[in-house]
């Protein structure tokens, strides 16, 4: 993780499935447009159950880092984007993938000390 803090690389996780059925990763930038922060995006993948799902996708998306006795997390509610340019990234995909939404500040590399444990980050993402 601390050599990962120094690159301006993207790192996407590997897709999932909600237990809903729609497919997403999470996109991290350990750089963002301010070098000394993380930015943290969700980002939802077109898939083969698109057309059996509600759209637009509804779920509130809970990014939580923990370590020990310490506890940070941000969440994006979908409905705070429905007038935002990114309403479209809520909406069933088109192309391969939609536009990720997120936070491009979502924790400075200073608080995210507390959280790398043997040189590992572990994020949780929760969708309810």
């Amino acid at each position: 993780m601390n050599l990962r803090l120094l690159s301006d690389e993207g790192y996407y996780s590997q897709p999932v499935y909600s237990p809903e059925g729609y497919y997403y990763r999470i996109k991290i930038y350990t750089r963002s447009t301010n070098e000394n922060n993380i930015a943290i995006y969700f980002q939802l993948i077109r898939n083969e159950l698109d057309n059996a799902l509600k759209w637009p996708f509804a779920k509130k998306i809970i990014f939580t880092l923990r370590s020990n006795d310490k506890f940070f997390a941000h969440t994006i509610s979908p409905e705070n984007y429905i007038q935002s340019l990114n309403a479209s990234s809520f909406n069933k995909p088109i192309e391969e993938y939609n536009v990720a939404v997120g936070f491009p500040n979502f924790i400075s590399h200073e608080e995210l000390k507390q959280f790398i444990i043997n040189n590992n980050l572990f994020i949780s993402i929760t969708i309810q």
